[in-house]
């Protein structure tokens, strides 16, 4: 029997071989035949020994929750047979897997957009910010958050590999068939890869989406911090108190539309002038122009119109 676990010499494997069935490392639970196979015992044992020699199955590559002994039955099997175990034997370490894969990115993910905001529109005000980054964190935080919520169903796979789903779930592991090591089958797809592909789109989904909100409600910032500055100091309160309200909506509207998917935003700024992003970028300006002006009637009163006139 091979099996996998941690150790902490560093470049040497994590698989070792004891008698079946009686690992004395784990108390055994149950047998899962997954089926036959045609080929040598050699042929077996150089599968093996390749897994072996992979970085991948180092000992100190061992990780409860992303690489255990699961893992690597899993992918032996699906080196000698083009099969995977059932979803059972791993599925808790999997789940809290995803879970810590999904927190990490998007962590990452969070970091590296701010860090971009910082070098693009640079100047950074006295207290070390740069105009509209408080806005941006809030929103790309709020917004991934929010999408992440919304979209958990969407980490299963779509409904067309719900036959392959059903079949990961499931205990049949075709024992009557035998597969030939010399012709592996070529057709079958590997749920796993699948799986994780998937996972990597829907992250990839939601980190845009945090990232259309967080430029557009940031966008808002800067033009209401220029707008801000016209304004007597002694009325800034006031102001600021209308600008708030009147914008909370389009804050609201824009996270909205950005965990849908609908909102876009140009974040070359060279799109053509009938892009589909710019033609919204017209009309969130619109929007801005609307509660900016609002904001600037509730600082001012009479004396804006005074002045107008």
């Amino acid at each position: 029997e091979y099996s996998f676990g941690a150790h902490d010499s560093f470049g040497e494997t994590g698989i070792y071989v004891c008698k079946p069935e009686m690992n004395p490392d784990y108390q055994f639970y149950d047998r899962v035949v997954m089926g036959r196979l045609r080929g040598s015992e050699d042929q077996v044992l150089n599968i093996t020994r390749d897994h072996m020699e992979m970085d991948e199955w180092h000992g100190k590559q061992y990780s409860l929750l992303e690489n255990n002994c699961n893992h690597f039955a899993s992918d032996l099997c699906w080196a000698l047979l083009r099969r995977r175990p059932p979803d059972w034997i791993n599925n808790t370490a999997e789940k809290m897997a995803r879970n810590t894969r999904t927190t990490h990115i998007l962590n990452q993910a969070f970091r590296l957009a701010v860090a971009s905001y910082r070098g693009r529109y640079g100047g950074a005000s006295p207290k070390g910010e740069v105009v509209g980054e408080s806005a941006f964190k809030t929103t790309f935080e709020y917004t991934c958050n929010n999408a992440l919520e919304q979209n958990l169903e969407k980490f299963q796979l779509p409904k067309d590999y719900a036959d392959l789903e059903a079949k990961a779930a499931a205990d049949d592991t075709q024992i009557g068939e035998v597969v030939d090591l010399n012709h592996l089958p070529e057709d079958r797809q590997d749920i796993v890869a699948l799986r994780r592909e998937h996972e990597q789109k829907v992250h990839n989904a939601i980190i845009l989406s945090a990232k259309s909100a967080a430029h557009a409600v940031a966008y808002a910032a800067r033009k209401a911090n220029v707008a801000r500055e016209k304004i007597p100091k002694l009325r800034h309160d006031r102001w600021e108190e209308a600008w708030a309200e009147a914008s909370a909506p389009l804050l609201m509207q824009w996270r909205e539309e950005a965990v849908q998917g609908k909102l876009l935003v140009d974040f070359s700024e060279a799109a053509a002038p009938d892009a589909p992003a710019v033609l919204q970028q017209r009309e969130r300006d619109r929007q801005i122009e609307a509660a900016l002006e609002i904001a600037a009637r509730a600082a001012l009163g009479d004396e804006q119109d005074v002045n107008q006139s």
